[in-house]
């Protein structure tokens, strides 16, 4: 009974040892040849916000809000009016934005809102921390 349970220690100690190890070398193995010429390796703190608007006989300025937090309680921190369909601004992170664009119908008042949470996205490897930003995009067009 003893030698099996001896036997049994040993095979669990085996396989455990061939799982780290295997486990150590791919890791080193891509640490030695991973080239860090895509890894960003210092923190952005500021990224392109890019806002999409509906520019036609109807609607040729788009007066527009961009809102540090959410439309119902955030500050508003840009007014200003867009003459084309996208525009491009430099904004701080991480912050949540949204924005409020205001369209006319006829007599009626349209209004587009959308939000985007802007932050960083980071990975480590090896032994560095890659960052990377994603496009943030916010769409004020009319539907």
């Amino acid at each position: 009974m003893k030698i099996k349970n001896y036997r049994l220690y040993i095979v669990i100690l085996f396989i455990l040892s061939l799982s780290i190890s295997c486990e150590q070398d791919i890791s080193d193995e891509d640490c030695d040849t991973y080239g860090y010429a895509d890894c960003n390796t210092e923190e952005p703190f500021e990224a392109e916000l890019k806002l999409n608007f509906t520019i036609n006989s109807n609607n040729k300025r788009v007066p527009f809000q961009i809102i540090d937090g959410r439309v119902d309680n955030g500050k508003i921190i840009v007014y200003d009016t867009a003459e084309t369909s996208e525009i491009v601004y430099v904004m701080a992170l991480p912050y949540y934005y949204s924005v409020k664009a205001t369209y006319k119908s006829g007599d009626k008042t349209i209004f587009a809102i959308d939000g985007v949470n802007m932050k960083a996205n980071s990975i480590e490897k090896c032994d560095s921390v890659c960052w990377n930003l994603p496009t943030f995009r916010l769409d004020l067009t009319l539907q």
